[in-house]
């Protein structure tokens, strides 16, 4: 059961994010939903599912130009960002505390502050062009250096970026200067700054939300996620059915309350990983998926299966898998009986979403309830 506030919630949450797919570009997308999970193919097929007329090239092109980047920040993932605001995420969720426990395992690998800094000149010379770890070891031509927990370190510092190969499947990454990449390094600014613009975009992308979703979302601690709302202008919404309070802008009070319920035949396919289903804890009450269902959405690392939402509830799970390069398997797990002509909708719909990723030809199974 879920209760009226949250079934509103499911309604306008599903809008803001654009699951409708009327979002008029990639990095429009983006910035309404801060930023996407960098792994491919979720990356991608999280644009497909918000983005009007989304097309492989112009993602690519847009990494290409730099206008995205992929840098750590909520809950130490590595998100791809729109260059504008990427720092904020970065800076916000304080990616450079984590440095202690890096230098750490540096330490333990007899790596000493002195010898890093020797690296780390090299590496940066090194990365003046995207470079993989691979031929990193070779260039620094040094089988004893740990030199992935080095590069993790600089990623970590904001001195790397992360830039993906030309494909919507391979999850291969290279590292390149910042800097060198940008023209500049990352730009500054406070941390108290940048959690107060965090928190905000997250009311505005995914509320109303708790203080608690905020706190599990960037990964963050309570009293840093306090201290974010108190510094916003916000709304407080009470449900009866609910002990917490949630939180709205003010300007989205009125759309809130009008909201109207989605379509019953709104048919959405989100990735493993997607932003909006690791958008909240996947422990307390939800607007898009039953307490039962929940259990089955969510692995025992706080992950999300691919989701199948009817009317923006989670019906079913799905998986890809591609053999011989060119033909896709796709599993959909049912958590509830699927009407034959959602079963039928939904062969149709994933043979276009293989075909988008590179399939010839596309299987559909479905496991038993």
């Amino acid at each position: 059961m879920i209760s009226n506030l949250l079934e509103k919630a499911r309604w306008y949450s599903f809008r803001c994010q654009h699951l409708n797919q009327n979002s008029e570009d990639i990095l429009h997308t983006l910035h309404h939903v801060i930023g996407i999970h960098s792994e491919h193919p979720t990356a991608p097929l999280s644009l497909l599912a918000r983005t009007k007329n989304f097309a492989a090239k112009k993602f690519f092109d847009l990494e290409d130009q730099h206008q995205i980047l992929r840098l750590p920040a909520m809950r130490d993932h590595t998100h791809i960002f729109p260059n504008d605001t990427a720092h904020l995420p970065f800076t916000a969720t304080e990616q450079f505390t984590k440095l202690p426990e890096y230098r750490h395992l540096l330490h333990n690998k007899l790596i000493t502050p002195e010898i890093y800094e020797q690296f780390k000149t090299r590496i940066l010379d090194l990365t003046q062009k995207p470079i993989s770890t691979h031929d990193l070891r070779l260039a620094l031509d040094d089988p004893q250096a740990h030199i992935g927990t080095i590069v993790t370190t600089m990623f970590r510092e904001g001195l790397l970026l992360q830039v993906v190969p030309h494909s919507l499947r391979a999850n291969t990454f290279r590292y390149v200067n910042t800097e060198s990449w940008l023209g500049h390094p990352l730009p500054t600014t406070t941390t108290q700054a940048a959690l107060q613009w965090l928190a905000t975009a997250y009311i505005h992308s995914y509320g109303p939300v708790r203080i608690a979703d905020f706190q599990w979302w960037a990964g963050i601690s309570l009293e840093r996620a306090t201290q974010a709302f108190a510094t916003i202008d916000t709304i407080s919404l009470h449900d009866p059915d609910l002990t917490d309070i949630y939180y709205l802008l003010p300007d989205a009070e009125e759309t809130f309350y009008n909201i109207s319920p989605l379509p019953a035949d709104t048919i959405t396919l989100l990735p493993h990983n997607d932003c909006y289903l690791l958008g909240y804890p996947p422990d307390t009450p939800s607007r898009f998926v039953t307490p039962t269902v929940q259990k089955k959405l969510y692995d025992h690392r706080d992950q999300s299966h691919g989701a199948i939402l009817v009317a923006g509830l989670v019906v079913a799970s799905w998986s890809i898998r591609f053999t011989s390069g060119y033909h896709a398997n796709v599993t959909i797990t049912p958590f509830t009986p699927l009407p034959d002509y959602i079963q039928k909708t939904l062969v149709v719909r994933f043979s276009q979403l293989a075909k988008f990723l590179g399939a010839d030809t596309t299987s559909t199974e479905y496991q038993p309830i």
